[in-house]
């Protein structure tokens, strides 16, 4: 079992999860409410990526790498972009 299915599997009570792809996206899904894009997105800043380097990576504009920010601040709970790397390197994403 994967690190992401331990957690998926801890997180989902009794039964684990049927495949491997639910349990990555439960996984994911349980760190802060960040979507896969999202933590995409916030492992990029920690890498300390511009927002246009992450556009460019991820294949988006800047203004939805800003949107993606506002949502990973929001729900982190940061205001920074140094605030959501401390956060991502203590939660081990980063």
């Amino acid at each position: 079992m994967t690190l992401d299915q331990a957690i998926a599997y801890a997180l989902a009570g009794d039964e684990p999860p049927a495949t491997a792809d639910a349990a990555s996206r439960l996984a994911v899904r349980s760190f802060g409410g960040l979507t896969r894009r999202e933590i995409e997105v916030l492992r990029l800043v920690a890498l300390a990526q511009s927002n246009r380097e992450i556009a460019a990576t991820l294949v988006l504009s800047e203004k939805t790498v800003e949107r993606h920010l506002s949502h990973i601040f929001a729900k982190l709970q940061v205001s920074s972009r140094s605030g959501a790397t401390r956060v991502a390197v203590q939660a081990g994403i980063a």
